[in-house]
């Protein structure tokens, strides 16, 4: 009988960490969303970084790349604006990854127009999601924040998941 016990016990504690494990999953591109939006929210940036479509971290790891390379071609006052943006020193540049420097520029509240909140976590605080266009692996979440300010992210699914892809917005 006990044996019996223990056994029902552990498969429903299985059932429901698989349930638990599930409800965080990014299925559907809200999901992925309300999983972005948590972790914004959280200042959970490694989590917001693993919500990036791989082609997103991509292109951080280029701009990355690019800026390490151009960096000593550049005028000593270019230098100075551009470490003192990020608040970095050159040792430091030079030793950025893509995540690095996407979880530095998260973490960054001064800004040219004074000190402040990033902007996605301002406009997190308050949005909700008005609609979801859906065209086969690509979706747009439009959500609108309490002042009236509408937003479209991009995702794309990658394998079963969905993830932000905010690509489209870098030209590198």
């Amino acid at each position: 009988m006990r044996t019996k016990f223990s056994l029902s016990f552990l498969l429903y504690i299985l059932f429901i960490m698989t349930i638990i494990g599930c409800a965080q999953k990014p299925t559907t591109p809200e999901k992925a969303f309300n999983i972005t939006k948590k972790a914004i929210l959280k200042n959970d940036w490694d989590t917001y970084w693993h919500m990036l479509s791989q082609e997103s971290k991509d292109k951080f790891n280029t701009q990355v790349i690019y800026m390490q390379k151009s960096f000593d071609k550049l005028s000593p006052k270019i230098k100075d604006r551009m470490l003192g943006s990020m608040n970095i020193n050159r040792n430091r540049l030079m030793n950025l990854t893509g995540k690095s420097f996407f979880i530095l520029t998260m973490k960054r509240k001064k800004t040219e127009q004074g000190d402040k909140e990033f902007y996605a976590k301002d406009l997190f605080k308050t949005c909700t999601i008005i609609n979801t266009e859906l065209k086969k692996n690509q979706a747009i979440i439009n959500i609108e924040d309490e002042q009236g300010n509408h937003v479209a992210i991009p995702l794309k699914k990658e394998g079963n998941d969905w993830k932000l892809h905010l690509a489209v917005f870098y030209s590198f």
